[in-house]
């Protein structure tokens, strides 16, 4: 039975509801994040039974994880499709619950709830949109063609909501924000490519979703995927240049653009110049988080040692499994990653630091590998980092898992790392975790935290430059929140195991 006939049988009783959620999580979120195509034949069953049930909803328990992650996953896909009905109706449950749902959907959330008086009212809200919208952008929970569909949706309420003069003043506020943010200028022009017709935007607004049910890139692997005929690698080849972490951020630093990075760069990153840019500006908050997954009651391994990295980048999260565990100790690492241009890097990194492992490379989303694509292993433990990758929706979970377990030794190491960002995210860990403690006797967990930007305070840059909390008298700290210290403190999710 396909799951969203299974919703509906369970969605009349809060008991069915839940338990339908706790023993489906991977398979809801497989659908949750399944294309754009597939997911808006459903548009009429989600209304019915979100509107039709509002009660199962506000009496479900939300100590639950999963629950909350469910919650977050409703309003997503209601904000896709503009069901603002939908919104207005999850958005009190969400609040009452203090769910986390992130600063995208917070800032999209706005355009429909609360529930608009005036038409003043709903111009009011351009500046707190498009400011929580500007920081999700710059922290990387959505692209330029996010931003494009949450503000078209936007303009397109306003149009059908208020006065000509009140669309001008709209499109004047763009104008206003355009030189800080250029991509409202690209809105601007696509409003104007429609002829402000309501129609063509929807239009244009289905189109661009369509857009992002495509492939990311064909699978290639093979030995030439390492960066060796740039400037970059010639100075990383030198013995000048230490086989640590430390050092080659240095030398990436002399690179680096100067420029904001697309989506803090958890966009794929396409030239060199970002890459160490991206190296410069949050190599140490990534490399300091994997490097807090492998502290006590991690074990010290002492075997030799196959490392997978799933969607390595530049091999930051890489590097840090190498210094904790040891060259000596590494037989064999296989860097994942749909950026050529990165993953080119990342083996010259891994070269640098371990000369005599063997390296294999794969330039490859993860939907596009099949079990027969991935290496034989070479040791009887490995280690499988994933590291900013379990919190995304663009990939099944469920294949991903099983192409984990196609690899698997008679020791396997999981470090999972992701930033706090929404409750659905945090629950795409625990699920990957679930699946293994439920399935394997043999699990063991090390690390189990959540450190978000206003919760338990882990880490910032003071802490990690100066070895101290230095909360105030900073130029890197920011609004407080309580004793914790600041905003911009670094956040964590941390899911470390065994089986």
């Amino acid at each position: 039975m396909a799951i969203i006939d299974k919703i509906k049988e369970a969605y009349g009783s809060v008991g069915t509801l839940a338990a339908l959620i706790n023993g489906n999580a991977k398979e809801l979120f497989d659908y949750f994040n399944a294309t754009h195509g597939y997911l808006k034949d459903d548009k009429a069953i989600w209304n019915e039974l979100v509107l039709r049930n509002k009660q199962v909803l506000r009496n479900l328990d939300y100590g639950d994880p999963y629950v909350r992650a469910f919650l977050v996953c409703l309003l997503e896909y209601a904000m896709r499709f503009g069901q603002r009905a939908v919104v207005v109706s999850l958005m009190p449950v969400i609040r009452k619950h203090d769910i986390v749902i992130g600063k995208r959907l917070e800032a999209i959330s706005n355009i429909f709830y609360p529930k608009i008086s005036h038409s003043e009212d709903l111009l009011n809200r351009f500046e707190p949109i498009c400011g929580l919208l500007y920081e999700a952008w710059l922290e990387g929970d959505v692209d330029n063609r996010g931003v494009e569909v949450a503000i078209l949706r936007y303009y397109a309420y306003v149009v059908e909501n208020t006065l000509q003069q009140h669309i001008s003043r709209f499109i004047d506020a763009m104008d206003a924000k355009s030189a800080e943010w250029p991509v409202l200028s690209q809105i601007k022009d696509v409003i104007s490519g429609c002829g402000g017709e309501i129609r063509a935007i929807y239009q244009f607004i289905d189109n661009s979703l369509e857009r992002n049910d495509a492939p990311i890139v064909a699978y290639e692997h093979g030995p030439g995927l390492i960066e060796t005929d740039t400037n970059y690698a010639g100075e990383l080849s030198l013995n000048g240049v230490n086989a640590d972490f430390r050092s080659i951020r240095e030398l990436a630093k002399g690179y680096a653009s100067g420029k904001q990075l697309r989506q803090r760069g958890t966009e794929i990153i396409d030239n060199h110049e970002d890459l160490a840019e991206y190296m410069k500006r949050y190599g140490n908050m990534h490399f300091a988080k994997i490097c807090s997954a492998f502290e006590s009651p991690f074990p010290v391994i002492v075997e030799k040692t196959d490392i997978i990295d799933w969607g390595c980048g530049q091999s930051i999260s890489t590097m840090a499994a190498i210094e904790k565990i040891g060259a000596g100790n590494v037989n064999m690492i296989v860097l994942i990653e749909p950026s050529q241009i990165a993953l080119k890097r990342a083996a010259a990194h891994c070269r640098k630091l371990v000369p005599t492992a063997n390296i294999i490379t794969i330039c490859s989303d993860f939907d596009s590998l099949n079990p027969a694509d991935l290496p034989k292993p070479t040791s009887n433990v490995a280690v499988n980092v994933f590291s900013n990758v379990l919190d995304m929706d663009c990939f099944s979970q469920q294949h991903l898992i099983g192409l984990a377990e196609s690899m698997f030794r008679d020791k396997n190491y999981f470090v999972c790392a992701s930033p706090f960002t929404n409750e659905a995210a945090i629950a795409r860990l625990e699920t990957f975790r679930y699946h293994f403690q439920t399935n394997y006797p043999t699990f063991r967990l090390y690390h189990d935290e959540a450190n978000s930007a206003i919760g338990e305070y882990w880490m910032c840059n003071n802490r990690y430059y100066y070895g101290i909390n230095r909360h105030g008298g900073s130029p890197y700290c920011g609004d407080y929140y309580g004793d914790n210290g600041c905003y911009r403190r670094w956040t964590r999710v941390l899911k470390v195991f065994s089986v």
